[in-house]
């Protein structure tokens, strides 16, 4: 069994204060995800890996897009070779955080001609989490823009 697990976070962050009086300074809100891996099949681990920097340069992206309005503080992704990749589950919990899990792709080339094809996996698996996390249509549609944008950076 391969797990990963994606933890968006969704943080606020305030500018400086303006000098003029009874200002005050706008609130952005973004959403920070992070990326943890745990996997038994040493093969597909060394192919995480490999892919893990461009993974963690989306991550980066998406981290400083500012959206609209989240719904959840953090949301935490699992991503197992053991599921399906369209299964998704929610995780119950009493901690008001979203957890998921999903499948990821079956693949039978995990060398390095393939990373590719491993990077599409991971995020489409990360595309699967933001539409769970109930964001507006405009905060989806702007995240996946970020991850279509990477996707096809090749």
């Amino acid at each position: 069994m391969v797990t990963f697990y994606v933890c968006l976070h969704v943080v606020r962050r305030h500018p400086v204060m303006s000098t003029v009086p009874r200002l005050k300074a706008p609130t952005s809100i973004s959403m920070r995800i992070r990326l943890s891996i745990a996997a038994r099949n040493r093969t597909f681990s060394r192919a995480a890996r490999r892919v893990r920097p461009r993974i963690d340069l989306v991550l980066e992206r998406i981290a400083t897009a500012e959206l609209n309005d989240p719904t959840w503080s953090t949301v935490l992704l699992g991503v197992t070779d053991e599921f399906a990749q369209n299964r998704c589950d929610t995780i119950p919990n009493n901690d008001d955080v979203l957890q998921l899990q999903t499948g990821f792709p079956a693949m039978e080339d995990l060398t390095p001609a393939n990373d590719a094809a491993i990077l599409a996996g991971f995020l489409a698996q990360i595309k699967t989490a933001i539409h769970h996390c109930g964001l507006t249509a405009a905060d989806t549609e702007h995240l996946y823009a970020i991850i279509s944008e990477n996707n096809s950076d090749g």
